[in-house]
């Protein structure tokens, strides 16, 4: 348990749901910790002081989970994976585009012009 100024909280709502997230950094384990609440708690603690998350706000933690939890060997073989692709974005983009025509590219039936 911690005791914090509102000044010292961060909060946002998501705007598809009712729920929201507070932020703090934690003065005991000097982690950014996050909290649920909900759009009138956010309210509540931005009349007292607290100001908005800024950036990407992490709404992500507040989806349901489903599915069995990860195990630590699949954990390590995405980490190994990730470790022997150089650029893991841009094979990823490869498979996306692959099968996109490249700007500048001319379709095969369009016409040509010749001098």
């Amino acid at each position: 348990m911690v005791t914090l100024r509102p000044k010292e909280v961060r909060c946002e709502a998501d705007p598809r749901t009712d729920e929201a997230l507070c932020e703090i950094n934690c003065p005991v384990c000097r982690r950014v910790v996050y909290a649920k609440t909900t759009h009138a708690g956010v309210k509540i603690i931005q009349a007292a002081g607290a100001v908005g998350i800024e950036g990407l706000v992490p709404f992500e933690l507040l989806e349901r989970r489903s599915g069995p939890p990860l195990l630590w060997d699949e954990i390590l073989d995405m980490l190994a994976d990730l470790d022997a692709t150089l650029y893991p974005q841009a094979e990823l983009a490869n498979q996306r585009y692959a099968g996109m025509p490249r700007t500048g590219d001319a379709p095969e039936d369009a016409p040509t012009r010749t001098q």
